[in-house]
């Protein structure tokens, strides 16, 4: 029993990390594991992160993201896409650039 318990954290840890993807700090690769984000949305949303800076949120990735309409902001939303201002070792991130 207590192994099946560890089996079952185990997997319930993985999921909840997997699905808390943050748009201000996901590569390509990240972006295109989301079902509805093909190659060119995930490279259009790390070309526009890179050139003009971190994302406020996600209406602002609809804005600024050529290709990012109501239809992949509902794939990053039921992905558990986030916009968040830390990246993933607590360093601050917001529109460094």
């Amino acid at each position: 029993m207590k192994r099946l318990f560890t089996v079952f954290l185990a997997l319930s840890l993985a999921a909840a990390a997997q699905a808390m993807i943050n748009l201000n700090n996901a590569d390509e690769e990240a972006l295109k594991a989301i079902a509805g984000i093909s190659t060119v949305i995930a490279h259009n949303i790390v070309e526009e992160r890179e050139t003009n800076g971190h994302f406020a949120d996600l209406a602002d990735v609809d804005k600024r993201v050529k290709g990012v309409g109501k239809k992949q902001i509902k794939a990053l939303t039921d992905a558990g896409a986030v916009v968040a201002a830390y990246d993933d070792y607590g360093a601050y991130a917001a529109n460094s650039k």
